[in-house]
Formats: structure tokens, sequence, C-alpha cells
């Protein structure tokens, strides 16, 4: 009989799930992508944009420039 093992590290347990300016930069820029490819509905598109705008406002409050919003003024 084979034994299965886990080759995987164990994760710290204790460890709470955290996220940066830069995840918050990238979430910009992949609702930026989705937008440019025609993923949303209609119906969807105010809330994509709300969400959108609600993520630049605070990056840029931060000081931080999202790279799809420097591409658009390009």
């Amino acid at each position: 009989m084979t034994e299965v093992t886990n080759t995987q590290p164990e994760e710290n347990s204790n460890k709470k799930p955290s996220i940066n300016l830069t995840d918050i930069a990238q979430c910009v820029e992949v609702l930026a992508i989705c937008t440019e490819r025609g993923a949303w509905k209609p119906g969807e598109l105010s809330a994509v944009g709300t969400l959108y705008d609600r993520l630049l406002k605070f990056l840029e409050e931060a000081g931080i420039a999202a790279a799809s919003n420097e591409s658009e003024t390009q």
C-alpha cells in the first residue's frame, strides 16, 4: 500500500490575511483590463465603475498612482 505524504510546508495558522497598496493597485489594473475586454454585462458597469473609482481615489490619497490610470492619460 502506498502512503501519500504532504510535501508542502505547513503554513502558520496564526498568520492573519492582509492586503497592501500594491494589491489594491493590482485590483484596479484587473478591473481596467476586464473592462477593456468587455467582461462586464451592461447592468454591472455602474457597480464596476464605482468600485474602480473608489479604489483609485484610495490609491491617489495614499500617494500611489495605479498603472492603469497612468496609461489612460497617455
